[in-house]
């Protein structure tokens, strides 16, 4: 029997997963599983319909009475629950399995783009509005604009094994890669999945999903990347049909549960006692998140400078060669005049530290006077200043790095947990948004948490890698190595750490480039092949760069949908201090 083992802060998404699961029965005999993607759209198998010969070959006429049966739940009793079958009006659209994976002899197992094992069912009537044994609508699984992200972690498959009630597999490792054919469209997992799970949902440890399951053998299973039938069925028409539900996201539930608080206190003595006696933990979390909201705006002036600014301007100064002074004066100018913000937000921040204020400013200080005279004397040593705008970025972008990790760090999720746990307790909270009645969910707390604190330690991990790659960098001078051995010595580790950064998306072209750039920039040191090194380390760090600032990006989204939550944070505060 497979175990549901419910993860705080993702109970709903495995009660969603469970209520839009249903399974595939063909005239009457239970022959695969399916889900809902739409209000009255069921995603399974192709094999599943045209091994019980409900379909046949390129044909999308049903042969057969095909239904798909919801709700096949096993009661306290032990007895099962017949569920709620609702019949299927048609097939819309479809993509062939492998031959292979239908069991023809002899076959190669490299199934093409062209096969993807999928079938879109229409419903004779929609399900999505019924009331589910949890309580609540059931909805459908939205399909993913883009492919969530497949890394090395466990896997969810939600099935009908045997035909049996639904049931969440997680056994095993997880994720074991992608099908040796170079089309990344088999994803390779361990969990158990019997007959009759073919089309089951497969998620990944955040409970999003990434696959759909489709094959299972002794060793392992398989199951289709869910990013590429989304995409056919985008190309085919049936992107309308397919929007996910409209959803808050966890921050925006967050920030209305602040504000509905503040609106109910001003009314319910109760609520109104509880911000009183919260009154230190709401400003502790109100001067961190200030604290976040300054370093981010920091850290994206630098990034604007690292992106936009310095390229011009080390290509207005090249080695050899004559600067061009006309763009120089004018990039420097441009540069003194954006310094101004950065400046302004620098100065909220407590003085003292090696993060405070003096901190800030002198860095930013030393920025301004380095434009000035660039502008003011182009002619004057130009390539070396700007060399120094480009190591007061670097040193500055990971101390600002760390900063935005810090707070990130301190942000008192325990105490906001906790403050809306006794809310809950207090009673019903009277606040609206707009016509829409607001319900009080700590463990959306729980959930910015855990995805915050993931994202702080993948930057932390890429920065790491950043910073001994900026050493390796130095070692790269007028297109020759200095000093191959200490190159060498740092290579091996570095290549090491990229490896397992990248197991983190198996799914990314991008990384999947940038290991294979790095294993060929090892085979020519490992080779001695010297000339040859700088080129390809070049080609290495640019990905490199790239990858970072996708990771980079991430983490300033969550700093500054994180920072947004000060505004109500604060009101919250100066109505505790009033009273």
């Amino acid at each position: 029997m497979c175990v549901f083992t419910p993860r705080l802060g993702y109970v709903q998404r495995q009660m969603r997963a469970l209520s839009a699961v249903c399974r595939v029965d063909i005239d009457g005999r239970a022959e695969g599983t399916g889900f809902l993607v739409g209000p009255n759209l069921v995603l399974t198998n192709h094999h599943v319909l045209l091994l019980a010969e409900a379909l046949a070959g390129g044909d999308k006429a049903l042969r057969k009475p095909v239904s798909c049966r919801f709700d096949v739940d096993r009661r306290d009793d032990g007895s099962v629950s017949p569920g709620k079958p609702v019949a299927v009006r048609a097939c819309l659209a479809f993509s062939p399995a492998s031959a292979w994976e239908y069991g023809v002899p002899g076959a190669a197992d490299e199934p093409t783009l062209d096969e993807l094992d999928y079938a879109l069912l229409e419903l004779e009537v929609p399900v999505s509005e019924d009331m589910t044994v949890f309580g609540q609508r059931r909805g459908w699984i939205g399909l993913p604009a883009r492919q969530p992200v497949i890394a090395r972690e466990r896997v969810y498959v939600v099935q009908h094994p045997a035909g049996e009630p639904a049931a969440i597999n997680a056994q095993g490792e997880g994720v074991l890669g992608f099908l040796s054919n170079g089309l990344k469209n088999r994803l390779i997992y361990s969990p158990v999945a019997l007959p009759g799970s073919s089309g089951s949902p497969c998620f990944n440890d955040s409970w999003e999903l990434i696959a759909m399951h489709n094959w299972g053998g002794k060793d392992y299973r398989r199951g289709v990347p869910i990013g590429l039938i989304q995409a056919a069925l985008q190309a085919a028409g049936f992107g309308p049909a397919l929007a996910p539900m409209t959803a808050q996201s966890a921050f925006d539930r967050l920030h209305d549960q602040l504000n509905a608080l503040r609106r109910t206190a001003e009314d319910d003595s109760a609520v109104k006692r509880l911000l009183e006696e919260s009154a230190e933990i709401l400003e502790g979390l109100s001067e961190t998140l200030e604290r976040l909201h300054i370093y981010k705006e920091l850290h994206e002036f630098l990034h604007n400078v690292q992106t936009g600014t310095l390229p011009p301007l080390i290509a207005c100064v090249p080695a050899n060669g004559e600067p061009r002074v006309n763009e120089l004066v004018a990039l420097a100018d441009d540069l003194s005049v954006k310094i101004d913000e950065p400046r302004e937000q620098a100065q909220k921040l407590p003085l003292a530290g090696a993060r405070g204020s003096l901190a800030q400013l002198q860095w930013l200080e030393d920025m301004a006077r380095t434009a000035a005279a660039l502008s003011g004397k182009p002619e004057d040593e130009p390539r070396a200043k700007v060399l120094r705008i480009r190591r007061i970025v670097r040193t500055q972008m990971q101390m600002l790095n760390e900063s935005l990790r810090g707070e990130a760090d301190r942000i008192d999720f325990n105490g906001m947990h906790r403050l809306l746990t006794s809310a809950v307790r207090a009673g019903p909270l009277a606040g609206t948004a707009g016509a829409r009645q607001i319900e009080l969910d700590a463990e959306v707390v729980i959930q910015i948490r855990d995805d915050l604190n993931r994202r702080v330690q993948q930057h932390g991990e890429w920065q790491a890698s950043e910073n001994d790659q900026m050493v390796l960098e130095d070692h790269v001078r007028d297109d020759a190595i200095q000093a191959p051995d200490m190159f060498v010595e740092r290579w091996a580790p570095t290549l090491q750490q990229i490896r397992l950064l990248c197991d983190a998306d198996l799914s990314s072209t991008l990384l999947t480039e940038l290991v294979g750039y790095g294993d060929e920039l090892d085979r020519s040191i490992a080779d001695g092949r010297w000339s040859d090194t700088p080129r390809l380390f070049g080609n290495f760090r640019r990905r490199t760069m790239r990858a970072f600032w996708f990771v980079d990006r991430d983490l300033l989204d969550r700093a500054r949908q994180m920072s947004q939550l000060g505004a109500p944070m604060k009101a919250l505060l100066a109505f505790a201090q009033d009273t």
